[in-house]
């Protein structure tokens, strides 16, 4: 099978994987062949407890479906996990330049403080 072929059939690997590195390497090589709607499904991988998952899906929703985003850029942009929250407002700017750039700044001039 070619690498669209496969990435189309392994949602359910993915959704069934645990372990976080595995489940990682998952998300950033069968998914990046995926359209919006199967990127939508991996919404819940925004609150895995691993950051590598969390930020490989992150990475996915930016490149592929930045709009749905939406919903959860705020909780994103609050994270405790500075990488997290720099790419959170990486997400962000495919949506809104400026606001992102207050975000930039921000992190930028204060450190860890969160706005």
């Amino acid at each position: 099978k070619n690498s669209k072929e496969l990435s189309k059939s392994c949602s359910t690997y993915i959704k069934r994987e645990q372990h976080p590195a595995v489940l990682r390497k998952m998300l950033s090589l069968l998914c990046s062949n995926w359209n919006t709607k199967q990127i939508i499904n991996l919404k819940p991988f925004l609150s895995f407890p691993a950051i590598g998952v969390r930020m490989a899906t992150l990475q996915l929703f930016i490149q592929k479906s930045p709009k749905d985003l939406k919903s959860v850029l705020p909780r994103l942009l609050r994270n405790k996990e500075i990488n997290l929250r720099n790419l959170a407002i990486r997400g962000l700017a495919k949506l809104d330049q400026k606001t992102a750039m207050k975000y930039f700044e921000h992190f930028l001039f204060k450190g860890n403080s969160l706005i």
